[in-house]
């Protein structure tokens, strides 16, 4: 007797539903959603931000949803288990835009690493190619240079538009 073959689809891990979740949220700009993804002491870190617990993780989502990045992933590339996931994402958006520059498009695929428990991200790692990413950003060969190759600047950036986000969001 041959072995049935089931059409049915192979289970899916809740954890990896979870980073579906927030991929989708992302890109939805859903914060309620983005925020329900996370336990209160989670660390987030990506090239740009270094973030320790929920408040400051979803203070950086708040700002970086402003945006509206085109948030676009492949479920195939997502996958986790009880204790850790990895997946798969690409966002494009506008960076350096204010009110007297138009910016410019920026087309960024990254790569998470999480650490889950009880359900929830409790470790969220963003990696990218950095100096890709300084090429779209940036014109001058030297800031390319810097920007790519010196983190603590790029963070320094990072939390200076972040600082003047959360200002200005204050003031409105």
């Amino acid at each position: 007797m041959e072995p049935s073959l089931s059409l049915e689809p192979l289970a899916v891990h809740p954890n990896a539903l979870l980073i579906k979740s927030l991929y989708s949220a992302i890109g939805a700009q859903d914060l309620t959603a983005i925020d329900a993804c996370y336990d209160d002491e989670a660390y987030f870190q990506d090239i740009a931000f270094r973030r320790h617990r929920k408040r400051r993780i979803m203070e950086m989502w708040r700002y970086v949803c402003h945006g509206k990045p085109d948030v676009t992933f492949d479920v195939n590339t997502i996958s986790a288990d009880d204790r850790t996931g990895t997946g798969r994402w690409r966002a494009k958006y506008v960076f350096g835009k204010t009110d007297r520059k138009p910016g410019v498009r920026i087309d960024n695929a990254i790569t998470s690493a999480f650490v889950f428990r009880n359900g929830l991200i409790v470790e969220h790692r963003d990696d990218c190619d950095v100096m890709g990413w300084a090429r779209q950003a940036f014109r001058s060969p030297i800031a390319v240079f810097i920007v790519g190759h010196v983190a603590p600047f790029r963070r320094g950036m990072a939390g200076l538009k972040l600082y003047r986000f959360r200002k200005k969001q204050k003031t409105d």
